[in-house]
């Protein structure tokens, strides 16, 4: 009885203990989660649009590429997930100089990536996902449109004495789906390898190289595009890429020149 009587007393006095410990200045010695420099709702608007002028295989074109969300690895990263990329519903049209003709050069129905760099606690997937309508060229000549569907994984590595560059290399397959296409369809496979670098004021570079192998084709297809672009403001951007596409054993170069309007 004497034991029970003096459990409330032991408990009430713990209790004060705790009570009085609370009230003591004592850091916590748990550090402050970062605040970051600029919150999501400061970033770019998600909403894109772009004008441009470039060339192809040496017609020249005047282009508009409309985006209607979100966000791609060269667009600003203040506010986003860095080296990702999410982006919906994205087209392109061009007039081509030469003849007055207006066409419909891609529909991305679907276009992620995510470039993760792993480090020695971490090791976080790379991948990509694309479905979409493009132009590829023939060897007649003729660029039609066909139905694609390409993905794929990845390893990414940040270089050790420069944080700003990300390499990234894996494997990529696709398939090709249109009437004009021979044997109306194509599926390949190969690597891919990049290297995104962040330039500071100078905006971010893409540079990236791929190899696709397709079945009953004796030449693999090779792709090698470069492409920056620097902020001017918050609602404004400009970009120069270059390309060189070979497929079906025809080589294809186009450069071109873009203004970015977020809104």
């Amino acid at each position: 009885l004497a034991g029970a009587a003096q459990e409330p007393t032991t408990a009430s006095r713990l209790h004060a203990l705790l009570v009085a410990r609370s009230r003591l200045p004592v850091a916590s010695g748990l550090d402050e989660p970062p605040t970051p420099d600029v919150r999501p709702d400061e970033g770019h608007a998600s909403r894109r649009i772009s004008i441009g002028y470039g060339r192809t295989d040496g017609r020249s074109f005047a282009s508009i590429v409309v985006r209607p969300a979100y966000h791609d690895l060269l667009d600003p990263q203040a506010g986003f997930r860095e080296n990702s990329q999410v982006g919906f519903f994205e087209f392109e049209a061009r007039r081509h100089v030469d003849d007055d003709s207006l066409q419909l050069e891609r529909f991305d129905l679907v276009n992620i990536q995510s470039v993760a760099p792993r480090n020695r606690f971490i090791a976080p997937s790379s991948w990509d996902v694309h479905v979409g309508i493009v132009r590829r060229r023939l060897p007649d000549g003729r660029r039609p449109l066909v139905v694609e569907l390409s993905g794929g994984s990845a390893w990414a590595f940040r270089l050790p004495r420069l944080r700003a560059v990300v390499v990234h290399a894996g494997w990529h397959s696709e398939l090709q789906l249109g009437h004009e296409l021979p044997r109306s369809w194509r599926l390949g496979a190969g690597p891919r390898v990049g290297v995104l670098a962040d330039l500071g004021r100078f905006g971010r570079l893409h540079l990236e190289a791929q190899g696709l192998w397709h079945l009953e084709e004796s030449k693999p297809s090779r792709h090698l595009r470069l492409e920056q672009r620097v902020p001017l403001t918050r609602a404004m951007a400009v970009g120069v890429s270059s390309a060189r596409q070979e497929t079906l054993g025809e080589v294809e170069r186009q450069f071109g020149a873009m203004l970015h309007v977020y809104f």
